[in-house]
């Protein structure tokens, strides 16, 4: 099973392109995800004739929807470090005719102007980089004297799922976060952008729930790993994964992964 924490980041050396594609193509599907972006429109709206970086874009779910805001007077770009994921966001965008501009490039180093923008955006992207602050920084260098963000990120040790083993799925989960680069995140964001002088910050939890399916992809390849490292034994995972399956089929399964949406402007 792919590893899809470690893989993104460094999707164009993973072996199996096709599998990020249908697990951002699932992940767009959950109602839960489709909730906070509606949120995130909600309270950094995009309007006609606006500029707007979608940065980490992926294959181009969210950015798509924001070219349709902006109309033929403004302009949306697609920043991703992969070239994979930048070649399927083009290939998608042509087949709508979709004037988007996807440019590969590091988030932490963006190739464009100072106060260029008056919108940015990302979502679970921040957590895949080692020194978010750097990110940020970017954003906050391209995005216009008074313009907007909109950020949605995990906070991973607060990941949850109803398992009957207490102690192995708190292990299971403190391996999980510790995959992560920048696993606390979500919880830090407020703090980073009013250290970069943000104002009207808003501040909103949202929890994405999801089926056994979707849980699986997120963190089996990190628990199949943790079992060849040494740190689980493949029979207790085999249960554990068991007792879930059993779960799912009596329509009792739950699992929730925590994370923010902050949303404010740079001060004028």
């Amino acid at each position: 099973m792919t590893d899809i924490h470690s893989n993104f980041q460094d999707v164009d050396r993973a072996s199996e392109t096709d599998a990020f594609f249908a697990f951002l193509d699932a992940a767009n599907d959950l109602e839960s995800i489709q909730s906070y972006r509606h949120r995130m429109l909600e309270l950094c709206p995009v309007h006609l004739g606006q500029r707007v970086l979608d940065i980490g874009c992926g294959v181009g779910h969210a950015t798509l929807d924001l070219e349709k805001r902006v109309g033929d007077g403004g302009s949306v770009t697609g920043v991703d470090k992969s070239e994979t994921l930048i070649a399927e966001a083009r290939r998608r965008a042509g087949v709508l005719s979709a004037p988007v501009d996807y440019r590969s490039g590091d988030a932490c180093r963006l190739d464009f102007p100072d106060d260029h923008f008056d919108i940015c955006r990302t979502e679970r992207v921040l957590m895949y980089i080692n020194a978010p602050e750097a990110a940020i920084d970017e954003m906050v260098r391209v995005l216009r004297p008074g313009g907007r963000f909109a950020l949605f990120e995990f906070d991973y040790d607060n990941l949850v799922v109803d398992a009957e083993d207490e102690e192995l799925t708190r292990r299971i989960l403190r391996f999980v976060s510790r995959s992560i680069p920048s696993p606390w995140i979500g919880r830090q964001l407020r703090r980073l952008m009013l250290d970069r002088g943000a104002v009207n910050l808003e501040v909103l939890p949202h929890m994405i729930t999801t089926p056994l399916e979707m849980f699986r992809r997120v963190v089996g390849g990190t628990v199949s790993d943790g079992v060849k490292r040494g740190a689980f034994e493949a029979a207790q995972i085999d249960r554990w994964w068991q007792d879930l399956e059993r779960s799912e089929s009596q329509g009792r399964f739950f699992s929730g992964f925590f994370g923010f949406v902050v949303c404010g402007q740079l001060a004028d």
